[in-house]
């Protein structure tokens, strides 16, 4: 099960009951002003990624007119994960789960850079089978929305569980094919 939609201003909704919260590709944890909920660094405790070509980190995806009204929220939108070849997909195992437990999960997306415009990501389950989802992230100077959201629910037949995000247009700006990327994850049981 899953909702996707796009977002303009502090956008964390799942707030109750967090497992862990993920700022992708920050080396230190922050706390979301708003909510309280501490996003922790990307350490590979609760998150492991991988790419055919590997996984790169990069920043500056949120920093051409993006503003939630949380400077905490801004700084995990703008950084990011996405694969080293930017058409491959990547894969995120979430870990530490418990079997038979109910999940919920939230995927933030944002990129507002002016030349990356009208991407779409979609979050699928690993194997490639259904359901999958796909929804807009990419706005130039953050309008008329800062990035784009996945909600979801599954219940834990293993330990672990993944999920794939699969860039559904790559745009080309320049020498670089901007692909696939993946800034902020929360979950709740």
């Amino acid at each position: 099960h899953s909702n996707p939609g796009a977002f303009s201003t502090n956008s964390v909704e799942l707030t109750s009951n967090v497992v862990y919260a993920v700022a992708v590709a920050s080396s230190t944890g922050v706390t979301d002003s708003a909510t309280g909920v501490v996003f922790g660094a990307d350490n590979g405790t609760n998150l492991a990624e991988s790419a055919p070509h590997g996984v790169s980190t990069g920043n500056g995806f949120f920093s051409s007119g993006g503003n939630t009204g949380d400077a905490a929220l801004n700084s995990i939108l703008d950084t990011a994960d996405f694969p080293s070849n930017f058409t491959d997909p990547i894969t995120y195992t979430l870990e530490n789960l418990t079997i038979g437990v109910t999940y919920e999960f939230e995927l933030l997306l944002a990129d507002t850079r002016p030349g990356f415009a009208g991407r779409t990501f979609t979050a699928s389950q690993a194997n490639g089978s259904p359901p999958s989802v796909t929804q807009l992230y990419a706005f130039a100077d953050g309008s008329p929305s800062a990035g784009g959201y996945v909600y979801g629910t599954f219940t834990a037949n293993a330990t672990t569980q993944s999920f794939q995000i699969d860039n559904t247009n790559p745009v080309s700006q320049g020498s670089n094919i901007v692909g696939d990327q993946l800034n902020g994850l929360i979950l709740t049981a």
